[in-house]
């Protein structure tokens, strides 16, 4: 049976029996919602995890988070801090990131930017909202993490004609081309537009692993962090540190790291991801726990009546399916007509579900990329178990012969 004629065939036969379809189809949206709800808070809990993958990528194999177990707003121990980062950056390939747009940084807000070698300051006022987001970043850092430029090329920030590169998102390709030169009103810092950076890349806005998001880069500006500017409340200016090292030099360096750290009073920790990830997953054991039970008790649940549905749907065409066989309808042709018939049961709730949950769940602020990614991991759920469902009904078929299906129950 080739597939138009079984699709056209399914969809006969469900609107014979559309009121047996809309009852499963409203059983099928309340158990679609409820198992994106349950996974959505598993997700939820494992979120800051799953964007670090996403950010890092194989650069996680080469990272090491270095955190100061005692962050306390003390100048003092701030200064401390930065004196002692500032040796281990002449050592090791230590690099960090900012990217809060505070003031003292140097940041290029719009009052202090000197527009008057760019197109137009009213133009970049207004499609700015203002200011670009500033990213202070170790060119290291964008290098291992692979921030690409339009042609596909690894930005590599450094000086040029003793001015800093920086690389802008395509959102200001046309306002701020290659070549751009522009500088700080205060300390007439130049800098140079050396890249456009290629379109929907992101990057951690805030620290990995405490509230941190990925937000596109397209409206960014990317500079090198001046290290000069970082000395008053250092701590509270960077979002992380990293060293980038081979496995085998860590346990060394780790032990170096200590001693320097000593020297200045500061505490210093150094982790590989998969130790920082089991670190976070202990101090979140209860919320963990608590949300893996929900998941697979209500996740059972929904599986059950949707399965114990469909298949009662199915078995009470007994006769009909009888009939079907002594005309001449091959094991093959059921098995499409049940699987397209289950495939329409779950497309149709399934559409309707992601309208609901679409309205309800974007329009509070839940981002676009973890509703997408909740919504995948369900229906692909449920496309399996329409698959179980689809194999067992026609098992239960293929063993009766056509007379005692045609005397089956109708």
């Amino acid at each position: 049976m080739k597939f138009k004629n079984c699709l056209s065939f399914s969809i006969s036969h469900l609107h014979n029996k559309r009121k047996l379809f809309f009852v499963n189809s409203l059983i099928m949206v309340v158990s679609i919602i409820m198992v994106f709800r349950v996974f959505f808070i598993y997700i939820a809990c494992n979120f800051e995890i799953i964007q670090a993958h996403d950010f890092f990528g194989s650069a996680r194999n080469h990272l090491y988070k270095l955190e100061s177990i005692f962050l306390v707003w003390d100048f003092g121990y701030s200064e401390d801090y930065h004196d002692c980062i500032m040796e281990l950056r002449e050592k090791y390939d230590i690099v960090l990131y900012n990217n809060t747009n505070i003031y003292p940084l140097g940041d290029f807000k719009q009052d202090i930017i000197d527009y008057t070698r760019l197109n137009s300051e009213d133009d970049i006022a207004r499609q700015s909202n203002g200011f670009p987001q500033m990213l202070f970043a170790d060119s290291k850092l964008l290098e291992v993490i692979g921030v690409k430029d339009k042609n596909g090329n690894i930005i590599k920030l450094g000086m040029q004609d003793n001015k800093s590169e920086v690389a802008v998102g395509s959102f200001y390709e046309e306002l701020m081309p290659i070549g751009t030169v522009f500088s700080d009103r205060f300390t007439k810092k130049e800098y140079i537009v050396s890249y456009i950076l290629a379109d929907n890349q992101e990057w951690m806005y805030g620290t990995v692993y405490n509230s941190g998001v990925l937000k596109s880069m397209d409206e960014w500006i990317i500079a090198l962090p001046d290290m000069s500017k970082f000395e008053d409340g250092f701590v509270s200016y960077m979002n992380d540190v990293y060293l980038i090292a081979d496995k085998n030099e860590v346990d060394y360096i780790k032990a170096d790291i200590e001693k320097i750290a000593d020297k200045y009073g500061v505490f210093l920790l150094l982790e590989s991801f998969d130790e920082y990830e089991k670190s976070y997953k202990d101090l979140h054991h209860d919320m963990y726990y608590f949300s893996n039970v929900l998941m697979i008790l209500l996740c059972i649940s929904a599986m059950i009546a949707v399965i114990t549905i469909s298949l009662v749907s199915w078995l009470k065409d007994y006769h009909d399916i009888g009939v079907l066989c002594t005309n001449g309808f091959l094991d093959t042709d059921f098995f499409k007509i049940i699987l397209t018939e289950n495939f329409i049961k779950l497309i149709f709730p399934g559409t309707i579900s992601f309208a609901i949950l679409w309205v309800g769940d974007i329009g509070r602020g839940l981002p676009v990329k973890l509703f997408h990614f909740t919504f995948f991991i369900v229906i692909l759920l449920f496309l399996i178990c329409t698959v179980i469902v689809s194999c067992i009904i026609y098992h239960e078929f293929k063993r009766n012969n056509p007379v005692n299906l045609i005397k089956g129950e109708r």
